[in-house]
This record gives C-alpha cells, structure tokens and sequence, in this order.
C-alpha cells in the first residue's frame, strides 16, 4: 500500500478553507498576481496572505516564482506527487466551473483525517459492518461510528444490506479523492 496516501488527509484539511480556495480560483484566473495583489482581492492582510500561500505551497496545490523582488504564484506544482495530481485536476475543475465553496469544503472534510481514509480503504477491499471493522482496526466502536457518520453524510460510503460499502460521492473533488484512495488500496 502507498504510504503517501495517507498524507492525503493534511491535502484536504489545507483544501478546506475558503481563504485558500478563494486564493486558488484567483491564481487560476490570473496567475500573473503577487502576494500584495492577493491581499487586496481576498481582504487579508499582506502577511496572512503569504501565509495561507505557504501552505497551498507545501501541499503542492501552487508554485511560487520569483521574478527579481517579486514572486508570482501558479496553479499545480511540478513537484506534486502522483496521488496530488487528480486531486488538483479535480480542484481546479470545480473551481472553474463555480462550485461554491462550502461544497468543496464539504467533500475536502470527508477526508480530513487519517482514519476515515483507512476506512474508505478498508471498506472499498470487503464491505464491513462497524463489528467488522472495529476487529480489522485499532478503532473503537464509537470512533468507527463517528467516522462512518461524516463518510455517509458526504456521500464516500453508503450502508446496505447490514454492511457499509463504498458509493461514488457527487462532486468533482470527492469523486477524485475516492477514486485515489480505493486505487491506493489496491496495491
């Protein structure tokens, strides 16, 4: 199993913050702005401004550029590995097209924690019941509760016939996120 899945989970949690996607879809727009021109667009100050880029930055979700005292940022990182890439796809689409923000917070929290990554997992190899999967993993009964609660609220997992399975969650940024964790799972 690839372990850089389950850094996933830190991804999401930068993704879901209007700041940082109110940031993202201006770069898509108009790649070419600096960090003063970012500030005044969003209303943060210079400083938080840079500070929310930084982390757009280390998840690999943007690129910054210097051009002498200036530095400019753009959508994507080359460094970005494979598991990001569908994932800034996907992000870049539903910015594209007008997905509200709180939707793609909505299908980012679904996958804000590493359990809940383990479970997609877990549950995409054998549908399991929350007896079932409290046995395969360290997890308390209630943690599982808690965990499986927000999976089916945000559409990752769907409970039929006694047991949870996967389900194809709507939104271009679940979809891409489901989609990377049960390939994941595979190997």
């Amino acid at each position: 199993m690839d372990n850089s899945i389950y850094w996933l989970w830190m991804t999401c949690r930068v993704i879901a913050n209007e700041n940082r996607l109110h940031l993202l879809k201006l770069i898509l727009k108009d790649p070419a702005q600096c960090v003063k021109d970012l500030a005044a667009e969003t209303g943060l100050t210079p400083s938080a401004t840079s500070t929310q880029l930084k982390r757009l930055c280390e998840e690999h979700l943007i690129s910054a550029h210097r051009t002498g005292l200036m530095v400019h940022y753009s959508f994507g990182s080359k460094y970005a590995p494979a598991h990001i890439l569908s994932v800034q796809a996907a992000l870049k689409k539903s910015l594209s097209v007008g997905t509200p923000y709180q939707s793609i917070i909505r299908q980012a929290t679904g996958c804000t924690h590493q359990r809940r990554i383990e479970l997609i997992q877990r549950i995409a190899t054998t549908p399991s019941s929350v007896e079932e999967l409290v046995q395969k993993s360290r997890m308390s009964s209630s943690a599982i509760a808690r965990h499986i609660r927000k999976l089916e609220a945000r559409g990752y997992v769907v409970f039929k016939d006694g047991r949870y399975h996967n389900a194809k969650p709507a939104g271009h940024l679940a979809s891409a996120l489901s989609k990377v964790i049960i390939q994941a799972s595979r190997y």
